[in-house]
C-alpha cells in the first residue's frame, strides 16, 4: 500500500498472488477467472483485475492454463512489466503490455531496486500435453532493500530453494499446495507434508 512500504501480500486464488515488496506492486500468476478449463474456482477472487491499478511487474510461472490466463492479463494495467519464462513470449507478444521479457534459469534482471532471479523449479512448462512449444518454468526469487522473497509457482521438491537461501534471509515464501494426488503428481507439485 502506498505510504507503507513494508511487505505486504494477498492471495487472491489459486496461485495468484498480490505483493508489495518496499513499494514495488508484483503480481503473480494472476488467474481472476471463475473456471480453469472444467475446474470451477472454488473461492471467489477477493480482488478484480480491474481493482490493481498501480503494478510495477506481473511475472508468470509457467504456461499452463491455470497459472497463465490470457483473459486475466487483459484486464491488467498496460504499464506494468511483464516477465515471463524461456519461450513463453509468443503467448504474450500482442498483449499490449509496455514492456514484456523473457528470462531463464540462473539469469536476472534489476529494476527499480528490485532484482529478479528465475530459479528452476521441479516442474514442467509445455502449454498443455500436446504442446510442442519449448517453453520454461520459473520459480522467483526477488530481492529488493536487501530483502527476499520467493514464489515457487508449481513444484515438486528440489534442494534448489534450500541452496538459494544460504546465502541470504528469505522472509517470505510462496509454495502451492496442490494436485499432488495421484502420487505421481507429488514429483511436479507440493505436499501438505
Amino acid at each position: 500500500p502506498p505510504g507503507n512500504p513494508g511487505i505486504h501480500a494477498g492471495w487472491v486464488g489459486h496461485a495468484t498472488v498480490l505483493l508489495s515488496l518496499y513499494g514495488t506492486q508484483i503480481l503473480f500468476d494472476p488467474n481472476f477467472s471463475s473456471r480453469i478449463l472444467i475446474a470451477r474456482r472454488a473461492v471467489q477472487a477477493p480482488i478484480q483485475a480491474e481493482e490493481i491499478k498501480d503494478l510495477d511487474f506481473i511475472l508468470i510461472s509457467h504456461a499452463h492454463y491455470d497459472h497463465f490466463e490470457p483473459d486475466s492479463l487483459e484486464r491488467l494495467p498496460r504499464k506494468a512489466r511483464l516477465i515471463v519464462p524461456r519461450g513463453s513470449l509468443p503467448l504474450v507478444e500482442k498483449s499490449g503490455f509496455a514492456s514484456v521479457t523473457e528470462i531463464d534459469w540462473d539469469q536476472s534482471l534489476e529494476a527499480g531496486g528490485l532484482r529478479i532471479e528465475a530459479i528452476r523449479p521441479a516442474h514442467w512448462g509445455r502449454r498443455s500435453p500436446w504442446d510442442a512449444a519449448d517453453r520454461g518454468y520459473n520459480s522467483y526469487l526477488l530481492t529488493k532493500d536487501g530483502k527476499a522473497v520467493l514464489f515457487a509457482g508449481d513444484t515438486g521438491y528440489t534442494k534448489i530453494f534450500g541452496e538459494k537461501g544460504k546465502n541470504r534471509e528469505i522472509l517470505l515464501a510462496f509454495f502451492p499446495v496442490s494436485a499432488y494426488k495421484p502420487d505421481w503428481f507429488r514429483a511436479n507439485h507440493c505436499t501438505p507434508e
